[in-house]
């Protein structure tokens, strides 16, 4: 597993092969939906020589996206990524990032499983974060 600080992480199974980034955030700082002047986050394992987002995307056959916030969905780092990487997200990600033009998103809700890397590895959608009112949809966990 390498941790890429905050929510942000790539892990590769063993047993299978199958290569997961999580919630990429690779590049630039992070600001809620675009509106830096309320925040702005910065990443100590970024900046030149640090992270490569060509060789992490070379290394990665899946990505998966458990909330539909800037912290779980960069839209810089996402709009960097190569779109004929297949993508699993939760339902608000998956629309949210559709505009970007990856070939195949697939939503998943919390207590749906899915099969991926041509069935090498299962993915299990849990309920996750409440973020919003109590009456929002939950995020997934995985």
């Amino acid at each position: 597993m390498t941790a890429y600080e905050g929510n942000s992480f790539s892990v590769k199974f063993n047993q299978s092969g199958v290569r997961v980034l999580v919630d990429p955030w690779l590049i630039s700082d992070l600001t809620f939906f675009e509106q830096g002047w309320a925040y702005r986050g910065r990443k100590k394992v970024l900046g030149p020589g640090r992270v490569n987002v060509d060789e992490v995307a070379g290394e990665t056959d899946v990505i998966l996206l458990s909330q539909y916030l800037d912290d779980h969905t960069h839209m810089p780092t996402l709009e960097r990524l190569p779109k004929t990487i297949p993508v699993i997200a939760q339902p608000e990600a998956a629309a949210r990032i559709a505009p970007l033009g990856f070939k195949d998103v697939t939503a998943i809700k919390p207590g749906q499983e899915l099969p991926i890397a041509g069935g090498r590895l299962r993915v299990r959608a849990t309920a996750g974060a409440l973020v919003g009112p109590p009456w929002s949809a939950r995020q997934n966990g995985f």
